[in-house]
């Protein structure tokens, strides 16, 4: 990629002079070696992974007539030593991504624009165009830049979202280390690895991140319609009952997600009243037998879906 830059430099050089080497001295400034993501490894990827899968490629053919703290013991080595080559795979991932934005993104769309402007300055050289065909670089550098913010911003978010379904299903792996094989078998040892390696896809953290966002939506929207403005809001021994269910660490410390659901679900075809329920003092009984609800089901035995008022 730089040699290319730099050639086309020089080519713009011959062709038009300095007025076009402004977009492409933009390009050669992304082969800096400051942009490098970091040291060289001690000891390269392919040799670590070779290694690993040299050594945890596949269980042993007799695997299953060992003892049973052999099949264990085997079975946690296995574990921690795939994670830890889906862990160098995955921040060699990282970083590829990273390095492809810096150097690709920007850079090849500023050189494409500026070639595409010095096409119109090879014949015949006239101040017009020299000036349009700068304007129209200067222009189109600019939304380059800005797409590639925009771009560059997203996929810093789905990185820190690979990097929490990582760290929640490596948790979920390692508390189950030393388990008996009867209660964690190698199968599902390699069935949980596989989720560990799909947690660090754009995939999942695409799937993952809709989905907050959409939850996100609904809590919201509760909470605005539960803002419903009542000339003489509830505030009976009813009301202060269901908020203090709803609400166990004040009002100022959000919602509890699962009671609200709770109580929807009891409401159910009448949930779009819930805020009326909840604020208005006429319907201190349904608050009542809201609060029971909330209390049966955190006993374990919950009111039937769409069972009240």
């Amino acid at each position: 990629m730089c040699v290319v830059l730099r050639k086309a430099q020089i080519a713009l050089r011959i062709v038009t002079g300095s007025v076009a080497v402004l977009g492409i001295a933009l390009g050669v400034s992304g082969c800096l070696s400051s942009l490098s993501d970091g040291p060289e490894r001690l000891v390269s990827i392919v040799e670590e992974t070779s290694s690993i899968r040299a050594q945890f490629g596949s269980v042993p053919r007799d695997y299953f007539s060992w003892a049973e703290w052999q099949k264990v013991a085997f079975r946690d080595e296995f574990i921690t030593a795939r994670m830890s080559g889906i862990d160098i795979q995955f921040s060699a991932y990282e970083t590829s991504l990273r390095q492809e934005r810096q150097q690709l993104g920007f850079l090849a769309t500023t050189t494409n624009i500026a070639l595409m402007g010095t096409s119109s300055l090879i014949a015949p050289v006239q101040t017009k165009n020299i000036l349009s065909a700068a304007a129209g670089g200067l222009t189109g550098a600019n939304a380059a830049y800005n797409d590639d913010i925009l771009l560059n911003r997203t996929i810093q978010v789905l990185q820190s979202q690979m990097r929490a379904n990582r760290s929640r299903k490596a948790a979920f792996i390692l508390a189950k280390l030393g388990s008996p094989i009867s209660v964690y078998p190698i199968g599902m040892a390699q069935s949980d690895l596989e989720d560990y390696y799909q947690a660090g896809t754009l995939t999942s953290a695409l799937v993952e991140v809709t989905h907050s966002v959409a939850q996100q939506a609904i809590n919201a929207k509760y909470e605005k319609e539960g803002a419903i403005v009542i000339t003489q809001p509830a505030s009976d021994e009813t009301y202060r009952a269901l908020i203090s269910l709803l609400y166990p660490r004040g009002i100022r410390s959000g919602i509890n997600v699962e009671v609200r659901d709770e109580v929807l679900k009891v409401l159910g075809k009448n949930k779009a009243s819930y805020p009326l329920y909840l604020h208005d003092p006429k319907y201190s009984v349904v608050r009542f037998e809201l609060a029971q609800c909330v209390r049966l089901y955190r006993a374990g035995t919950p009111c039937k879906p769409d069972s009240l008022p």
